[in-house]
Formats: C-alpha cells, sequence, structure tokens
C-alpha cells in the first residue's frame, strides 16, 4: 500500500471519527452515522471477524499512524468503515477511467458517478459525497479529506490504465487488507483452474454450444434463460463466464454481444461492498473483452443485485385477497423485524413499493400513496375490500416509512432487490459460485431460525442420523450455509438446467447434510410427477496438498447437478485427489453412492467402484463400532488455559503441598492433590501415550463429582439459586444469581421484603446463623456461618415494579444475590486463582448455575472405568492405545497416583473384559481399520481424517473379532490375572510376533481375498501416505471446527 493511500485511509477514518463524536451534532451527521449503522447491520448479517482479524486491523491503523484504541469495539468498526471506503472510491475511479469518463478531482467525481446511476448504485460508502461538501465539518478535516482524494484521482486521471484488469483488482484489495481480516471477512478468492473445472462440469466451456443455445435463445426472446451467481462476492465466477462467452463465438462475435451478458450474466450478493466490487469487475472483463477484439463498450445496465438469495416471497392466502409475504433476514438487523406483508395486487405485485418510493421523493403522504394504489384496484373485485386494503397499506407503509427514514432509502432497494431475486425461480440455465461455508455456531441466532423455518434440508428432522445402538451422536443439526444455497440454487434452475458449485467436502460426509444427499440420490414423487436430479460430477478436492483459496482452510469440493431425473443405471464422475496431487477418476452408480444402501441419507463414499464393493462386503460380516460401544469424547473445560498447564519443578513450593503451575497468563500457586497429568490427542501414538502438562481438575477422584463444600451447595440450594430458571452473571470476585417472579398484589416493596424474609427464615431453620453486615449499600447484607466457621457473604438487592393484567395487580420482582466466599475444600490457592477468573469461567458455553464455577464439563465416572481404548481425534489414521485410568506419576521428585485426563482431543471406549479390549485395541491400529475410516471420514489438507465419535461409530468390527486371534487369549493367561494395568505391550508383542497371521485370520472372516485386500490396502496409502504432511495442517482443521 503507498504512503498515499495511507494517508487518504487516516483522512477517511478521522472524518468518520469526527462524525461519531464531536461532530453528532451536525446535520450531515445523523446521515453519515445512519450509514455507518446500515453497514454495521449487514456486517454483523455476514461477517464474524474473529479476534485475530480484528488485532490485524489495529496492527495496520498502527502502522499509518491511525489512532484506534486497543479492543474499542466502534474504533475498529470505523477503520474497517474507512477501508472500504476507499476502497470504493478507487474502484469506481480506476472504471471511471477504463471507461474514458476520469475526472480530476472529487466534485466532478461524485457528479460522474451520480450521472451514471445505471451501473453506479447508492451506497453506504458515499457518505463521503456529502461530508466533503458540509460546512459544519471542521475546515482542516475537511481540506484533508478533498485534498488526499484529489491526488489520488490525480494520479489516476494521468496514468494509462488500459492494462488494469480483474486480476489487478484482486491484488489491490489483498495490499490493503491483512491477511487474518480477508479471512474473517470470507474474501477468498477461488482459483481459477477450479472456476474454470467447475463451468466445464455444467458445459460452460470455451467452444460451448450451450452459449450459443442461449444467445439465439435471448435474441428470439430478449428476457431469456440466465446464468446466475446467487452469492457472487466479487464475481470471480461471473469474470470467467463472461470470458468463456466472448471465446465461445471465436473470431466472429456478434455485435450485440456486450448487450447479451449484460442480459443474461445475474449476481446476488447481501455485502454491498461484495456488490460494488462484481460489478465493477464485470464492466473491467466486458471492456477488456471487446477491447481484445477492437469493439468499444459502454455500460448499460450491470445485473449485479444486493440481495439475499435465500429470502423468501411467498402468496398468503387471507380470507378476501392474498398477501405477499416477504421474509428478509437482513432487515432485523436494521427494523428487528424480517418480514413485510402487502396486498398482492395482481395488476402492480411488488410495484407498490415503486409507488411509495415515488410518493416519497414527490414529498407526498401516506394519502398520496393510498390514491395511486387504489388506482389500479378500481376495476377490479379488491375494490369490495377497499376498506381492509387502505388498512394493510397504512401498516405496510408505516414500516417502509420507518426503513426509508433510517436508512436514507438504501434498505428499500434491499426489498425491491428482493423481488427481483425471487423472480428468477425456474428461469436459470445455469447457476454457478463458491457459496459461503458458514457453520451453525458463527450465524446469528435469527438467522438459524429463518434456514431452519424456510429451507428443507435445514429443517428439524433433515439429519441424518445413523442410530447407533450405543454411541450418542450430538449436534446432528448443526448446519452449514452451504446446503441452503445449494437448495436454492436449485429452485433457480429452470428443468434441464445446470448447477455447478465449490462447496465444502463435508456435505458428503456430515450429519446435518443428510436429507440433502437423501434429495439428491433418491426420485420423489410430487403429485403426479416423478422429480429428481442428475448428479454429473463430484470433485472431491479435500486432500488437495496446494491451497485452493487464499488465506482459507480447505475442504473444496466440486458438485455438478442437472434438475432431471436420472436415468436408472446413471453413473456420478467422481474425482478424488491424493495428499500428493494426483487424481483419481472413476464413475459411480448414483443410487449407490450413500454408505448404507438402506440409508439414502447415510455419508458418500467416494472411491472406485471395487473399493466401494469391498467396503460392503467387510460392512456385511461386521458389526458397528457405535453398536456395541458408546464412543465418547474427553473432559471439556472451555478455558483450557485456566486449567492446564507445565509443573515447574524448579520453583517448588515449601511444604503445603503446592506448586507452581505454569499457565498462560502465568505461574499459579496450586495444591498438588488437584494436579492429573493431561494425555491430549497429540500424546497419543499406537500403543504408547504421554504427557507432557498437568490439569487442575477440581473433581473427587472417586465420584467424579466436581469439589464443593456441601455446606455452601445446601445455602445456595435453600435460597433457590440452583434452580433453572436463574440467571448467573459474574461481577469481579462476586457471582450474581437472578432471580424474576410474579406475584398478586399491590403493595410490592413490601411482598418482596416478606419473600426475603421467608427465604432467610429457611436458611435457619437448616441450622445455619444469619448476621447482618454492615455497612450495606443494598436492600440486605448477611454473613452465613455455621459453628462459627464462615460461609458465605450475600448481599441481596430487589427492584420491583406493579403492572396490571386482567384487572389484576401484579407486582413483577428481581432478586439479585450478590455471592462471596465460594471455595473448593481444603484448596484456598486453586480457589483464588478460579475465584481471579470468575467472570471467565462463567460464561463458558456449558457452564449452568447448578454448578460450582471451577467445574469441569463432561465428566462422568463411566469415562474412568477400565479399559479404556483411546485415540486422538485428527490424525492421518487411527492410532489407538490403552489410556489407563490411573497411574504412578512422578511429580518434582515424588511419586503419587494420578488419574490420567482425556481431554476434547482424545476419544475413546471402555471395554471391561481385558482379552477383548486386547482384542479391539490391536484392530483399531490395524490398517484395515485406518483405511476404512478413510472413505467416509471428515478429510482436509494434508491428508487429516476426524475421528470423532460418529465417524467412528461406523467403523465395522468383525463380528467374529473376539471369537479369533487366540493368541491374545494365551498372552493374557501368562499373566495370571485378569486386571492388567497396560495392554500397549502386551498388544506390541503379539503383532511383532504374529502380524502375518493376524491379518490372514481377519481376511478369513471377512471373506476377502488377497488380492482384494491388497487393492483396498493400497487406496488407503495413496489417498494420504504418499506426500509429506505439512505440520499445521491439523491445527488449521481442528480451528476450522
Amino acid at each position: 500500500m503507498s504512503k498515499l493511500s495511507y494517508q487518504v485511509i487516516k483522512h477517511l477514518y478521522n472524518s468518520l471519527h469526527w462524525y461519531n463524536s464531536k461532530g453528532r451534532g451536525t446535520s450531515v451527521a445523523q446521515s453519515v452515522r445512519s450509514l455507518f449503522g446500515l453497514w454495521k447491520n449487514l456486517h454483523a448479517l455476514s461477517i464474524n471477524i474473529s479476534e485475530e482479524g480484528w488485532k490485524s486491523l489495529e496492527k495496520l491503523a498502527k502502522s499509518i499512524e491511525v489512532r484506534v484504541t486497543t479492543g474499542k469495539k466502534e474504533d475498529r468498526e470505523l477503520f474497517l468503515f474507512a477501508l472500504e471506503t476507499y476502497l470504493h472510491i478507487l474502484i469506481r475511479a480506476i472504471v471511471l477511467s477504463k471507461l474514458g469518463k476520469a475526472e480530476k478531482d472529487v466534485l466532478n467525481y461524485v457528479n460522474s458517478i451520480k450521472r451514471m446511476r445505471n451501473i453506479f448504485d447508492e451506497s453506504v460508502f458515499e457518505w463521503v459525497y456529502e461530508a466533503i461538501k458540509d460546512q459544519d465539518m471542521e475546515e482542516q478535516l475537511r481540506r484533508e479529506l478533498i485534498d488526499g482524494i484529489n491526488i489520488l484521482l490525480e494520479i489516476i486521471y494521468n496514468l494509462n490504465l488500459g492494462y488494469i484488469s480483474f486480476d489487478m483488482f484482486r491484488e489491490i484489495y489483498q495490499n490493503i487488507l491483512p491477511r487474518e481480516l480477508r479471512r474473517s471477512l470470507g474474501e477468498f478468492y477461488t482459483s481459477e483452474d477450479l472456476i474454470k473445472e467447475v463451468l466445464e462440469a455444467i458445459g460452460l466451456t470455451n467452444n460451448s454450444s450451450a452459449i450459443q443455445e442461449l444467445y439465439e435463445d435471448w435474441k428470439r426472446r430478449r428476457n431469456g434463460r440466465l446464468i446466475l451467481d446467487p452469492a457472487c462476492g466479487t464475481g470471480s465466477f461471473l469474470v470467467q463466464v463472461i470470458r468463456k462467452i466472448f471465446n465461445s463465438f471465436g473470431g466472429k462475435v456478434p455485435p450485440d454481444i456486450a448487450k447479451f451478458v449484460e442480459s443474461i450474466i445475474i449476481g446476488v450478493d447481501i455485502n454491498p461492498f461484495a456488490v460494488e466490487m462484481a460489478k465493477l469487475n464485470i464492466i473491467m472483463t466486458i471492456a477488456d473483452e471487446m477491447g481484445k477484439r477492437g469493439m468499444t463498450y459502454s455500460p448499460e445496465e450491470i445485473r449485479v443485485y444486493w440481495a439475499d438469495s435465500l429470502a423468501r416471497v411467498s402468496n398468503k392466502n387471507e380470507m378476501f385477497y392474498n398477501t405477499l409475504k416477504v421474509d428478509i433476514p437482513a432487515l432485523s438487523q436494521i427494523i428487528e423485524d424480517s418480514v413485510i406483508e402487502m396486498p398482492n395486487i395482481p395488476i402492480l405485485g411488488a410495484r407498490i413499493i415503486d409507488i411509495f418510493k415515488r410518493s416519497i421523493s414527490e414529498g407526498k403522504n401516506f394519502e398520496d400513496f393510498v390514491n395511486k394504489v387504489l388506482f389500479f384496484v378500481e376495476k377490479t373485485e379488491m375494490a369490495k375490500y377497499k376498506d381492509f386494503l387502505i388498512k394493510d397499506l397504512a401498516r405496510l407503509y408505516k414500516k417502509l416509512d420507518k426503513i426509508y427514514r433510517g436508512c436514507d432509502g438504501r434498505t428499500i432497494r434491499l426489498i425491491e432487490n428482493t423481488f427481483i431475486v425471487q423472480s428468477l425461480t425456474g428461469r436459470c440455465a445455469f447457476v454457478v459460485g463458491n457459496p459461503p461455508w458458514v457453520r451453525i455456531r458463527r450465524q446469528a441466532g435469527h438467522i438459524r431460525k429463518f434456514l431452519g423455518e424456510n429451507y428443507e434440508w435445514l429443517k428439524r428432522g433433515s439429519s441424518y442420523d445413523p442410530e447407533f445402538k450405543k454411541t450418542k451422536v450430538p449436534f446432528k443439526e448443526q448446519f452449514d450455509y452451504s446446503v441452503a444455497f445449494l437448495e436454492r440454487g436449485l429452485e433457480f434452475l429452470e428443468e434441464g438446467g445446470m448447477l455447478g458449485y465449490v462447496i465444502t467436502s463435508k456435505i458428503a460426509r456430515s450429519t446435518y447434510a443428510g436429507k440433502m444427499r437423501e434429495d439428491l440420490v433418491v426420485e420423489k414423487m410430487k403429485g403426479d410427477k416423478i422429480t429428481g436430479y442428475t448428479i454429473l460430477e463430484i470433485r472431491d478436492y479435500s486432500l488437495h496438498p496446494r491451497l485452493l483459496f487464499q488465506d482459507a482452510v480447505n475442504y473444496p469440493m466440486i458438485i455438478s447437478v442437472k434438475k432431471q431425473v436420472p436415468t436408472g443405471d446413471h453413473k456420478v464422475k467422481i474425482m478424488v485427489s491424493n495428499t500428493a496431487g494426483e487424481k483419481k477418476e472413476f464413475e459411480i452408480e448414483q443410487k449407490k453412492l450413500p454408505l448404507d444402501p438402506n440409508k439414502p441419507r447415510s455419508p458418500w463414499i467416494l472411491a472406485p467402484e471395487l473399493i466401494a464393493g469391498i467396503l460392503r462386503r467387510i460392512t456385511k460380516a461386521s458389526v458397528r463400532l457405535g453398536d456395541i460401544y458408546e464412543v465418547k469424547m474427553g473432559v471439556k473445560t472451555s478455558a483450557d488455559y485456566l486449567y492446564i498447564g507445565k509443573v515447574m519443578c524448579s520453583e517448588v513450593v515449601g511444604g503445603d503441598g503446592t506448586l507452581l503451575l505454569e499457565l498462560k497468563d502465568g505461574s499459579k500457586q496450586v495444591e498438588i492433590g488437584l494436579l492429573h497429568p493431561v494425555v491430549r490427542g497429540e500424546n497419543l501414538d499406537p500403543y504408547y501415550y504421554s504427557w507432557e502438562e498437568f490439569m487442575i481438575f477440581p473433581h473427587d477422584v472417586e465420584t467424579l463429582e466436581p469439589l464443593w463444600n456441601q455446606d455452601q451447595r445446601k445455602i445456595l440450594n435453600v435460597l433457590g439459586l440452583l434452580s433453572s430458571n436463574v440467571h448467573i452473571e459474574p461481577s469481579g470476585g462476586t457471582l450474581k444469581y437472578i432471580i424474576k417472579v410474579a406475584q398478586i398484589g399491590k403493595n410490592c416493596p413490601q411482598i418482596a421484603s416478606s419473600m426475603l424474609q421467608s427465604i432467610l427464615q429457611r436458611v435457619e431453620r437448616e441450622g445455619y446463623r444469619v448476621t447482618p453486615t454492615t455497612p450495606c449499600s443494598l436492600h440486605s447484607c448477611w454473613e452465613i456461618s455455621k459453628d462459627k466457621a464462615k460461609l458465605l457473604n450475600v448481599n441481596v438487592e430487589i427492584t420491583s415494579g406493579e403492572k396490571k393484567i386482567k384487572e389484576r395487580n401484579i407486582c413483577e420482582i428481581t432478586f439479585v444475590f450478590h455471592v462471596t466466599g465460594l471455595r473448593i475444600p481444603d484448596a484456598p490457592y486453586a480457589t483464588e486463582h478460579f475465584t481471579r477468573n470468575l467472570e471467565k469461567l462463567i460464561k463458558r458455553d456449558d457452564y449452568r448455575n447448578t454448578m460450582p464455577p471451577w467445574a469441569i464439563f463432561r465428566v462422568s465416572k463411566d469415562k474412568f472405568e477400565e479399559y479404556r481404548i483411546a485415540w486422538q481425534e485428527i490424525a492421518t489414521h487411527i492410532e489407538a492405545a490403552h489410556l489407563p485410568v490411573k497411574t504412578r506419576v512422578k511429580i518434582c521428585g515424588k511419586e503419587y497416583e494420578k488419574l490420567l485426563i482425556p481431554p476434547t482431543t482424545v476419544y475413546f471406549v471402555v471395554e471391561n473384559n481385558s482379552a477383548r479390549a486386547l482384542k479391539l485395541l490391536m484392530y483399531l491400529n490395524s490398517e484395515l481399520a485406518g483405511n476404512l475410516i478413510k472413505l467416509w471420514g471428515w478429510s482436509a489438507r494434508g491428508g487429516f481424517y476426524r475421528h470423532n465419535a460418529y465417524i467412528m461409530g461406523h467403523l465395522p468390527i468383525p463380528q467374529s473379532l473376539f471369537e479369533i486371534w487366540s493368541i491374545a487369549d494365551e498372552e493374557l493367561k501368562e499373566f495370571g490375572q485378569e486386571n492388567i494395568r497396560d495392554l500397549n505391550g502386551i498388544a506390541k508383542k503379539i503383532i511383532e510376533n504374529n502380524y502375518e497371521n493376524l491379518i490372514r485370520e481377519i481376511k478369513e472372516v471377512l471373506n476377502i481375498s488377497d488380492s482384494d485386500y491388497n487393492e483396498f490396502m493400497e487406496y488407503g496409502r495413496w489417498l494420504n501416505e504418499y506426500a509429506q504432511q505439512p505440520a499445521t495442517a491439523a491445527e488449521e482443521m481442528e480451528e476450522e471446527e
């Protein structure tokens, strides 16, 4: 980025900051702050910036001497808004220059933009157009802003920009925004090679007859079939499509080709900055292609719409007439309501909104709006219901007016565009793109609700349930945005139309995409008609060694689908890439894609027919691991940095049974009795485990219940603070338990005091002494003790108010109990550590007020039973070891018996019989088991696979496994005891001496020939064992989740 860029961004930020602080009272400030608010709301809807992304932004601000207060949300957002405003000005200026309409100064630049509204839509970034004319702005600020932009415009005016292309736009963008921020913004540029593969998969090639057919159709109808990217971002796919359109005509390009391209190329995106970028990229591309052929280009209309492709428009049947219901999730960020309802007047439809805009622009009122609408109704059946119409129009006018006044009318455009996008349904010959891959936990609550109610593939019950007899599969319905975009994309297609997406490969294997897989594979009856889809091609790049998206974790897959019932024997073209970048191409019958032929929602097996056939034979002779064992996950702190660290033996603290534990924020003195070794996933290898760190484990080592002073727990329970309807908030070292109650009565303060007195008496009846304390700034302050031992301090504040409901006086009372003094029995140092971090502990997702603040989650007695056969979650293959429940550990020279704690990166099963546990351990470490998992496991760049409960639950365990391998039984007998502490050494000895015999027995019970076994093993090795794995790949995979 140049010094000039720095200066312009700095002036933009300073101007925004002034409008948001000292200049808030000026007339222009209201408009600027309104546009900034609209931009913020849209960012909140579509983008979730990580803390890492924000810090990279702060670092950039510091480097260009912009004062952004560290961690201050408003400053961060203002700076990002300034950055995007700069890019907006720059890119528009470049496009004007490309079109021969460059301007040297900002006032002429603004006038040119306004004259070309057919290209440049009104934008939230146009706040700067008002700022440069604002006489109320501090003169120096305004002068610096104008001068900076003028210098930028003059430089662009004097440059020869004939060579500027889409790729250079991309470089400009990437050079300005830091990588971490681009990653959070979701601006991942798909490689051109990947885009070309998508387009070729649906028949859009340089010499495609499909494009010729589209042109002929357009020539006849002028409103013909379309090519749509419903989540176009900055337009990467549409740019490539345009190039292919030009190339498909060879040397004889028709003279109206630009008009043809403008007519059939459609883009949609919810991010206004992306829409701006896409429009300008399309203009640049058409101009380039025309210039190559000696033709000139003057843009007329670029059909890229600021809209939400996933919004829904429905026709509701009402008593007198139908109503159009428009549900746009983005609106709830702006007016706290996502739904617009309007009378469906056939002759008008969505044009009612145009009438509203005309009335407003002409300075007219509601009466004018109603009269204009009723003019179209007079000679229709709806005229009979004029009074009802007027009431409905009044509600519509009020809502539209609120939107218009709040956002300078720009949001009205969002509603208009929604109707335009809806009109594309069933009209597209091709739908292409790379829709966003956003998991449910990163989506706002109202978005999750909207998607779950409006998309069949995301509704409750749409997931795949493997129905394991023992293993539970959590979060089956945690869906991904991309599934909704796939469903919506198919809706946009005409019958026989084709869709090509780059999408997450997880849709082929995850639980949340179950109904999607079923509907794509299985034909359905709709009325008297059979409907279905033909999957043309699947190309799985999830193991590919090269990053296919800049700045993004990779799980990419190309899928192309035709909206047409498949022929009975239709085969899908499949390509799978391995970690060396090599490819295998083959075909699979569409109906044979599911792992379980009887469960069309089950994961797809993307493997050659021979490999898939061997898998199905193995499955028939086996039982799933999840049907005979519960696959368990390790314990969860949700704040490892507060619990896990390394022991500092060089600084052992005196003889009080404590030592120093080095945690993320420094060393802490902790009781040795609470420390237990942590065996992370990375510490597990075949037949081996180790540890480097210890966990503060404030749970009873026998019962596994959280350690809690029982008197304190009882007091909280008697006070009613452990009920599920109690809300808890931290405040420093204090816990605030908030209870809201409603009581019939008039004197609310007296009622509240009586209720509190009754609670106090219950505490005393349990044998506790309650002593008032002073000074007390709240309603009541108590010290609660027993046998002269202080237990808790409880201070209570009360607020109350009266409300009348159905002629009854209702007291709404809020009690806030401020509790201090909670402690871990006999552990003052650990208590102090956790008390200092109450806020972080209470804010953990899984925390409930029924627990002590320091409780660790997912701790249960059945996770601490022998024999635990454990493996790490993310690995290139299964790496299993026997993980004993307890072991002898030396800590700073002294030996202790300690629990071995598995965290969330470890999964395991418990088998009480030592012989069965030993055989299971050897089978899980076998190459056969490891290669089986690769066929349905979630894979990622670097050759890593997840081995969680869902994936491992499907693993076929040979039905005769526990009857064969008699050598294991013999080895155990030599030990002469049932309870063997370490199965790992025994297993290694058996494998070393009997490997060939063990494999032979497995092949016999599974009825697999030597050649089939060897083919199966070779395919598994080919997938992820022929190239070195990058060290960061597993970390990226874990981070993405």
